[in-house]
């Protein structure tokens, strides 16, 4: 979910601060296809914005306007990209923030992973991010 691929750079690239992510293949399919560079969201917060890419759905529809409600208790039983595929046979793993994390995705919507999603990474940089060294 980051736009730090080979087919973004240029004078409109969205962050010096990180580094290029090396994606030949992702940059050879956005050269054939329709590659847009303004992202626009339909809440001022991530975790709205996530239900709404995830389940297809605006914030008026799941009722997620905040980082606390996940839209399963308050909007009803979608279904996700992650759980549609796998409804459809194929194997869906998660790490990093995918959804919002915590109480938000009822703790990453497990219904929509095939495998336990994978928390260390996660882990690991919080501890770095709350040990007081700064950047």
């Amino acid at each position: 979910m980051r736009p730090e691929i080979g087919a973004y750079l240029g004078p409109d690239f969205p962050s010096p601060v990180h580094p290029q992510i090396h994606t030949p293949n992702l940059d050879a399919l956005a050269a054939k296809s329709l590659l847009l560079k303004q992202s626009y969201v339909q809440q001022a917060v991530c975790s709205p914005s996530r239900t709404s890419l995830l389940t297809g759905r605006r914030p008026d529809t799941t009722h997620v306007y905040d980082l606390i409600h996940y839209f399963r208790n308050v909007g009803g039983n979608y279904t996700t990209i992650p759980e549609f595929f796998k409804n459809n046979g194929y194997r869906t793993i998660g790490m990093g923030k995918i959804f919002h994390p915590g109480p938000a995705s009822g703790n990453d919507d497990p219904i929509s992973w095939t495998d336990p999603y994978y928390h260390a990474a996660y882990i690991k940089f919080r501890s770095w991010l709350h040990s007081g060294v700064r950047f």
